[in-house]
């Protein structure tokens, strides 16, 4: 009887036998949220793992010419903070190789990589290269010689890594991303390169409408 149906709860089939209260089920990257006479379902974002502290998904850390990892808790795009790191002659990355796993299944080779990247000194960069994937030895990369709204400029850069055409490295699984890398390449050394809100973002079309006299 509905009386001892619990929020959220429905009568489900079962082929052959008489139909049982139950509750949906969350998928990855969907939430569920019983009530009253109701139920909520929503997609949950894509989010890379967070930079607040180095170890809140997974582990941050820096190599070939980056040094001074740090969480800078002052200049930041999003959160509490952004990674703040010294880069060396010839640049440096940050890389996390064990964050908590994205299926990004239905993005691949659809979405873009986005992350904001703070630069002191924009003469000195050559290009950014963004790995996401599985590990070290299997994962995508894409190289940008510019910002997403234009050339690299001193200061807070959003920048875009299209999965569409980014090179693939070893047999990358889409269904279980957890490995990022962020890589400066530069002409000289530099202190305080920043990044900060690593995210996917799916394109869409959109029609604007306006009027016009002419």
């Amino acid at each position: 009887p509905n009386s001892a149906l619990t929020n959220g709860q429905l009568m489900i089939g079962s082929t052959g036998n008489a139909a049982s209260a139950a509750s949906l089920t969350a998928g990855t990257g969907i939430t569920i949220t019983p009530a009253a006479g109701g139920i909520t379902v929503a997609a949950t974002a894509a989010t890379v793992p967070t930079i607040q502290v180095f170890t809140a998904n997974g582990t941050w850390t820096a190599a070939e010419g980056a040094t001074g990892l740090a969480v800078d808790d002052i200049f930041f795009t999003q959160g509490s903070g952004s990674l703040n790191f010294d880069i060396g002659a010839a640049g440096g990355y940050i890389e996390n190789s064990s964050m908590r796993q994205l299926d990004m299944t239905d993005g691949d080779e659809i979405d873009a990589f986005f992350a904001d990247v703070y630069i002191p000194d924009a003469t000195l960069i050559t290009n950014i290269i963004a790995r996401w994937g599985n590990d070290a030895s299997n994962f995508w990369a894409r190289t940008v010689t510019s910002a997403h709204f234009g050339a690299f400029k001193n200061g807070w850069n959003i920048v875009r890594f299209d999965w569409n055409g980014a090179t693939e490295t070893g047999s990358v699984n889409p269904a279980t991303i957890d490995y990022a890398r962020i890589t400066v390449t530069s002409t000289a050394a530099d202190t305080d390169i920043r990044v900060d809100n690593l995210r996917f973002i799916r394109p869409y079309i959109h029609e604007a409408l306006y009027y016009s006299a002419y």
